[in-house]
């Protein structure tokens, strides 16, 4: 799945960025990456599970890029280095 992944995800990360909070992402991005599990297991085929995890994997970027946006827009010097490393 890394490899399926890996290449378009530096290009979501600069598309969410910040956007993806002020319209409501996170809570979506949270929606698909719960949804796409259910629909991997109740797939019939290969092919549509490997689409699943690929959704999968594209609401867990949104919700990555999303906290880390959120984090450097709350905390500020040493206070972010915790958050980031809490």
């Amino acid at each position: 799945m890394t490899r399926l992944w890996a290449p378009p995800k530096p290009g979501v990360h600069d598309a969410v960025g910040r956007d993806a909070d002020h319209a409501g992402g996170v809570r979506e991005a949270l929606i698909i990456f719960a949804v796409a599990p259910l629909v991997c297991a109740l797939v019939p085929g290969v092919a549509v599970l490997i689409a699943a995890r690929a959704v999968q994997g594209l609401g867990g970027t949104v919700m990555t890029t999303s906290t880390t946006a959120l984090l450097s827009g709350a905390y500020q010097g040493r206070a972010l280095g915790t958050a980031f490393g809490v």
